[in-house]
């Protein structure tokens, strides 16, 4: 994490749908992310209700940048969703799709370096009711070989097969956490160690309140962290950073 700058993030935020209803919320989630990663020294760039042909062509343009002076790649979706599937604007498409473009073999300038991606969206149906818990305490140069699949983390904002909130005006409950998390230890803890603060956070500090319908209140959540990185991760600050791009925001 000690080149010229940190890297490009992509978001993919999904607000409208033919057939689904509105994401009420994700406008907020989209701001507060992109704050937050700005603050970390990402070039943000944000595609608002992007159709498969945007994503497809977006994913494969950033994969033949050259990224030999980037830390790192980010990308974020945040859609409807189900088990292995993400709703762009006009179809279905399976959410490896996000990561297959930046594997060691199909990005070289991306090889050995952190790969992560960050999916809002629900991969199911199920509703997690929760489980009361009593608790008592008493640097020489070198040639190697790597996985192609080596240094991705996947974070996803709940278990397979099960729903995903999101409030309204607040957003989303990962989207809330990840942010609030990164305001708090972006800078000084490594991702995986604050990924499991997020996971605490959404597990502790929410839950569904639906009085009028049984089924879905007083429900709880908890997100799912998939890591092949090989190193840890730390966003520390840098010393003789050159002055980062501003903020794109794309709408399309």
């Amino acid at each position: 994490m000690t080149h010229e700058r940190r890297g490009v993030a992509v978001i993919f935020n999904h607000v409208h749908f033919k057939e689904m209803a509105t994401r009420t919320g994700t406008v907020r989630d989209c701001r507060n992310l992109t704050e937050a990663l700005t603050d970390l020294g990402f070039e943000v760039r944000v595609y608002e209700d992007p159709k498969i042909k945007t994503i497809t062509t977006v994913l494969k343009s950033v994969a033949a940048e050259d990224h030999t002076d980037a830390d790192c790649l980010l990308v974020a979706a945040m859609s409807h969703g189900e088990s292995g599937l993400l709703h762009s604007n006009d179809e279905l498409y399976a959410v490896d799709k996000l990561w297959n473009y930046f594997t060691g073999d199909q990005c070289p300038t991306l090889a050995g370096k952190p790969k992560l991606f960050f999916i809002q969206a629900c991969r199911g149906s199920r509703l997690d009711q929760g489980v009361r818990v009593s608790h008592e305490t008493d640097s020489v140069a070198a040639s190697y070989s790597i996985p192609a699949y080596a240094d991705i983390m996947v974070a996803y904002s709940t278990y397979d097969g099960f729903y995903s909130w999101r409030n309204p005006d607040a957003g989303s409950w990962f989207v809330q956490a990840i942010c609030k998390e990164l305001a708090l230890n972006g800078k000084s803890r490594d991702l995986l160690t604050i990924m499991t603060f997020v996971n605490r956070r959404v597990a502790l500090d929410f839950q569904s309140y639906v009085p009028q319908n049984d089924k879905m209140h007083a429900k709880k959540q908890i997100p799912s962290v998939v890591s092949m990185l090989t190193r840890l991760l730390r966003f520390d600050e840098k010393s003789d950073r050159v002055e980062t791009p501003g903020r794109k925001i794309t709408t399309i």
